[in-house]
């Protein structure tokens, strides 16, 4: 049975430990540390950044971010960091974890909008557009890779 609630993302909670432990199993590149997401979930932003997990049974399958930002003097919240375990993919799980997750922020009514930014490839592009999610702009993007810094 799947189920999808807020996380607690305090420091030393169970919940933010198996959020950085998928984190890392679905994004290895990233390589941020515990603290480093602690710090971004709750003391960057003017109001901490939320994230919604979805789980089979007790196990954290799937997780969907939003953190506060201001665009055109308008209070918005960004989607990032949204991804299911890929054993766990297409099943529909993704949608039902975005619903779930656009449900609650919307009765929060802290954003006047909930804006994503996904890569041109990137798969999760489907997904968001079959629960609702629609196209505004495209906008040019460049990556560095901190790898190659020397």
């Amino acid at each position: 049975m799947y189920t999808v609630r807020l996380l607690n993302m305090s420091f030393n909670h169970e919940d933010s430990f198996c959020y950085v432990l998928l984190h890392r199993q679905i994004f290895p590149e990233s390589m941020y540390s515990y603290n480093t997401f602690h710090w971004y979930h709750n003391s960057l932003f003017s109001s901490p950044v939320r994230t919604y997990g979805l789980f089979d049974n007790n196990k954290l399958v799937g997780f969907w971010s939003v953190e506060p930002r201001i665009l055109n003097k308008q209070c918005v919240g960004r989607a990032f960091a949204t991804a299911i375990h890929p054993d766990y993919r297409k099943r529909g799980l993704f949608s039902m974890l975005s619903e779930q997750a656009i449900i609650s922020e919307k009765i929060k009514k802290q954003y006047e909008y909930i804006l994503g930014f996904p890569t041109v490839d990137k798969d999760v592009i489907k997904s968001h557009l079959k629960v609702g999610w629609y196209f505004v702009d495209d906008l040019f993007t460049y990556c560095i890779s901190t790898n190659k810094i020397q």
